[in-house]
């Protein structure tokens, strides 16, 4: 085979594998039934020598995967799609807890521990991981074991702050079970969810392991003594000036990632709301109560809950179209 002949084969192997990725813009299912007719199709309207097909042919498969995704999404039945958006929500939820434990340890160069918990405050990081992980892994014994060690822990940790100075004044145990009833309700919840509905789709875990990417590499900067990288996650992940507030520039990402999500799904930014709130609220009930109504806190904790509750009536009114009017 001559030099010439070579490069056309390689031209010709390389337009096919840049096609193959377009591909993956139709879901799998559709991808399986009809991938090798689009691809097939794809190749011939290329013009001989091109290393991409044209601009137009390129833009008609990203547009006909949107569309098929959006369609795959539609089949899918009401209940499954509420709960499988309902499961994300507490997935992500929970793995903000376990960045709320992650960001309590104290390494030698930090900063003394303003709580006293230290490196009890890993008890809960590992059944909270698998707890999320089994559930995409479709595994509800291995979900409701690990729920149950992570609220044993997760109870340890409230209550032995109480032998803490300081912690063991008048309200001190209203506190520390307040603190636990939105944490245990989301486990209870998931555990009872996985049994009952096939597992997410794998393309959401990576918002649940974005969240906690941030902390982790701030535990490791920190302990590295990286102090520009640890301050610069810090600040991705912290909560605003508002105190309380459960919204960070990471819970910004997210947001606007699922928006656009929502060409083509729009569970996940129901699931991002969801999370924000159970955050929001579990941030409320383990803090302070003050005296009178705090609008700006009122409006951050029903502001997610609304955009979720309007979401889902979208997906009901699909589920249920309005039947064609007769005249």
């Amino acid at each position: 085979m001559n030099r010439a002949s070579a490069g056309r084969d390689g031209g010709a192997g390389r337009l096919e594998r840049r096609a193959r990725r377009l591909l993956r813009a139709y879901p799998p299912g559709y991808r399986a039934r009809r991938g090798e007719e689009i691809l097939g199709t794809l190749l011939e309207a290329t013009p001989p020598g091109r290393g991409w097909p044209r601009g137009r042919d390129v833009a008609s498969v990203l547009a006909g995967g949107v569309r098929a995704r959006r369609k795959t999404n539609l089949r899918l039945a009401e209940a499954v799609s509420l709960r499988q958006a309902a499961i994300l929500a507490i997935a992500l939820y929970l793995c903000g807890l376990l960045n709320h434990e992650l960001g309590l340890l104290r390494f030698p160069g930090w900063s003394p521990d303003p709580v006293g918990v230290g490196w009890r405050a890993l008890l809960p990081c590992v059944p909270l991981a698998v707890t999320v992980a089994a559930a995409w892994s479709g595994r509800p014994r291995l979900v409701a074991v690990s729920a149950a060690v992570a609220t044993a822990a997760l109870g340890y940790l409230a209550f032995a702050s109480l032998s803490l100075p300081g912690g063991h004044g008048a309200g001190a145990v209203e506190s520390a079970l307040s603190a636990l009833i939105v944490p245990v309700l989301s486990l209870a919840a998931l555990t009872l969810l996985t049994r009952s509905v096939r597992r997410p789709p794998r393309s959401w875990l990576w918002l649940a392991g974005l969240t906690v990417g941030v902390t982790v590499l701030r535990v490791v900067a920190a302990r590295l003594q990286l102090g520009p990288a640890e301050h610069a996650l810090a600040s991705l992940g912290s909560w605003t000036a508002t105190a309380g507030s459960a919204y960070s520039p990471l819970a910004a990402i997210l947001v606007g990632v699922s928006l656009c999500w929502l060409v083509t799904d729009s569970r996940p930014l129901i699931a991002v709301a969801g999370s924000l709130y159970l955050t929001q609220l579990g941030t409320l009930m383990a803090g302070p109560s003050g005296p009178g109504v705090n609008w700006t806190q009122f409006i951050e904790l029903n502001a997610p809950l609304t955009v979720a509750l309007i979401l889902v009536r979208l997906i009901q009114r699909r589920a249920h179209p309005s039947p064609p009017t007769t005249s």
